[in-house]
């Protein structure tokens, strides 16, 4: 129902870096992306990318934080890969990068991600950066100088 190949369903069912748990809240984070074109990308990406917990955790909650922003103010349209990372387009043609990050910062990797983002969405509009945690200030002030929406701390927990 997610789009996901059987081979990519098989792969990301038998990767060991998922608890059952954790698969399950996966799919039900997808699930409620509802209307959202290529969701089985998602599930490709975590299935063959995916090596720890910590990086289960990173699929988990970004998966969820793409499913508020869907029933929120923002309409997802469909997902898109960068690299090893999902961004999303919204209804409006908006670009998004909706990551759970505790603290996002300005570094090399940052960097080129943005650029690559600049590349591949160049002509297409607005783009959001929606984080989970928090952005350092330095990358705040480079996103929004390349005409980026910033917005963080949009599933804090203990961070508030």
């Amino acid at each position: 129902g997610l789009g996901a190949s059987s081979e990519d369903t098989e792969r990301f069912l038998k990767n060991s870096a998922f608890s059952p748990s954790a698969q399950t809240a996966f799919v039900l984070n997808l699930q409620a992306l509802d209307g959202v074109a290529n969701r089985g990308a998602f599930v490709r990406l975590a299935g063959t990318t995916s090596s720890s917990e910590p990086d289960a955790i990173f699929c988990v909650q970004t998966a969820a934080l793409m499913g508020n922003l869907h029933k929120g103010d923002t309409p997802l349209a469909r997902i898109e890969l960068l690299g090893d990372f999902p961004i999303c387009i919204a209804k409006d043609g908006t670009t998004v990068v909706a990551l759970q990050w505790d603290y996002a910062a300005y570094t090399p990797m940052a960097d080129k991600f943005s650029r690559d983002l600049d590349e591949r969405t160049k002509n297409r509009g607005k783009r959001l950066i929606a984080l989970s945690g928090i952005v350092s200030p330095r990358l705040r002030q480079e996103l929004e100088a390349r005409g980026d929406t910033v917005e963080d701390r949009l599933a804090p927990g203990p961070l508030k």
